[in-house]
């Protein structure tokens, strides 16, 4: 790669995650409009589901989890609740989101290029709805 190629990089992941972090200022009501619909939370809890069965995770053993590109909490959150799990996004506002919204998860804020994690720190990765 030359340096224009990793100039317009880093310029294209400077728009992308300032537009995230746009979605902080909503309001919960403006959540709730767009994403707050009956179809959607049915196919958010189908989502989860097929997640966790996908996992066919073994209760005998803690579990530690990554969700790269976890956002506000989408996916994280409902799988919390089954899965000792982190957070990684590289957008605080939506990771702001996220905390507001369940105080007890993990999060940090990270590229998905360059994580602060070692090498096998994570049993499972979760990798949604990312772009990158």
């Amino acid at each position: 790669m030359n340096a224009n190629t990793n100039d317009k990089d880093r310029q294209a992941k400077k728009t992308v995650q300032s537009r995230f972090d746009e979605f902080r200022k909503w309001s919960p009501n403006d959540v709730e409009k767009r994403f707050g619909t009956t179809p959607r939370r049915y196919i958010d809890q189908a989502e989860v589901k097929s997640v966790l069965d996908l996992l066919d995770l073994d209760q005998t053993h803690e579990t530690l989890a990554l969700d790269a590109g976890c956002g506000s909490g989408r996916f994280l959150i409902p799988l919390s609740k089954d899965l000792n799990i982190f957070g990684v996004d590289f957008s605080k506002g939506l990771l702001e989101k996220a905390k507001k919204e369940s105080p007890r998860v993990s999060l940090c804020v990270a590229d998905l290029e360059h994580l602060p994690f070692g090498t096998e720190t994570f049993d499972t990765v979760l990798c949604i709805r990312v772009l990158q």
